[in-house]
């Protein structure tokens, strides 16, 4: 029984660990796509979503994911930075069928990608629930307990070292997926590190630049 308690919550938290790590590739995917498809459009509306959205990925990566293992909380300067991107969207007015074609995506990834944002959140608050804490340490108590009917001969303390050994581990890896935005198996935003490392963002920054300068 200990066992199989042990393999229900491990199989959990690896299946919310891998809903998490899904989420992050979604967005960074949806993000993206945007961002390309706001420069298909073209003029000012076009330019304002893909500088929030370039904004929206750094704040991302170097203010929000730091919070979210801390405060557990998404970030206010990311969710603005983020909402400009989705009302300048959200307030086209396409003139031919292809900009419609092109809103009409734009706004439906947006609204995906709130809704990975918001339970992001949630899996962020979410952690193993203390009350698993209680039967894990006296399942292993129990089960190891009986073994102490035997002479303390050195097969019986190998017995007992590679269970408690093996249940260690197991019980660390449920922490570990239990807490994905921190250590020790904290996931790391990499999809949207590698967008920034492709040079995500910096045409629309240069477009802005000249406009400035201009």
């Amino acid at each position: 029984l200990f066992g199989v308690l042990l393999a229900l919550v491990y199989a959990q938290e690896l299946r919310r660990y891998q809903d998490v790590r899904e989420g992050i590739n979604q967005e960074a995917a949806a993000i993206s796509q945007v961002y390309f498809d706001a420069g298909r459009l073209g003029g000012p509306s076009g330019q304002v979503i893909r500088i929030a959205l370039a904004d929206y990925v750094k704040l991302l990566v170097q203010v929000e994911w730091p919070e979210l293992g801390k405060d557990h909380k998404l970030s206010r300067e990311t969710w603005h930075a983020f909402n400009v991107a989705q009302e300048e969207a959200q307030s086209l007015e396409p003139q031919t069928s292809r900009e419609s074609a092109i809103r009409s995506g734009m706004v439906e990834r947006l609204s995906k990608v709130a809704d990975l944002r918001n339970i992001r959140e949630q899996q962020a608050l979410d952690s193993v629930p203390w009350l698993f804490a209680f039967p894990a340490i006296m399942g292993l108590l129990l089960v190891t307990a009986p073994f102490f009917i035997y002479p303390p001969l050195r097969e019986v303390w190998v017995m007992l070292g590679a269970y408690g050994a093996f249940a260690g581990l197991i019980l660390f890896f449920i922490h570990g997926f239990g807490s994905p935005f921190n250590h020790p198996l904290k996931l790391a935003p990499a999809p949207f590190e590698r967008l920034l490392a492709s040079g995500f963002g910096k045409d629309a920054a240069n477009i802005q630049s000249r406009k400035a300068g201009a």
